[in-house]
This record gives C-alpha cells, structure tokens and sequence, in this order.
C-alpha cells in the first residue's frame, strides 16, 4: 500500500515563523547560542509596537527552544535528519498495516 502523508495547513500560523525569524530564532550567549527569552520577545513586540497573545509568545518562546537544540544536536556527524523521510514514513505504515493484520486474524 502507497500512502502518501497529508501535510497539515500551515498557513494560520505563517505569522509566528515570520515572527521568529525577525526577532532572530536564538540569542548569542557565552560560548553559544540560546533560546530567545521572555525579556527579549517582549522587547522585540515594545519596538515594534505589537501585542501579542499570550498562546503567540508562548509558542514563540517553544520553537526557539526547540531550534536552538535541533540546532546543537545537528553538530553530530551521525545525527538523524529531525523528520522523517518519506521511506521511514511507508515502512512505519507497514509495520502498523501488518501488526494489526495479525492482530485480527
């Protein structure tokens, strides 16, 4: 069987990654990077004259957070890619196809 995975509608949340690549996904700090803070966030909006939602800033917070580590663990040479390919994808749903084959027999 040859499922082909539906990406989800991103289009609501385009703001928020535009948003993050403005304000700059992570921050210098001592002999790295690290995730943007609170303080900075709400600096950037105070400059920018914007307000956003609480749910808005959390999220920002979060996906810095989460590329500031994808960002350090992608420095291993044996990392695996943060996504799954699309032949990861198809053999996970045969796996599943089979198990519950055989779960019903």
């Amino acid at each position: 069987m040859d499922i082909e995975p539906e990406m989800p509608d991103l289009a609501w949340g385009r703001h928020l990654i535009d948003y993050l690549l403005e304000v700059g996904p992570v921050m210098a700090a001592g002999m790295g990077s690290a995730p943007i803070t609170f303080t900075e966030l709400s600096n950037w909006q105070a400059q920018l004259g914007l307000r956003l939602s609480p749910w808005e800033v959390r999220t920002l917070r979060r996906l810095s957070l989460e590329y500031n580590s994808e960002s350090q663990l992608a420095t291993k040479p044996d990392r695996e890619p943060p996504f799954a390919t699309l032949d990861a994808v198809r053999l996970r749903n045969a796996q599943v196809e089979s198990d519950l084959d055989e779960l019903l027999d």
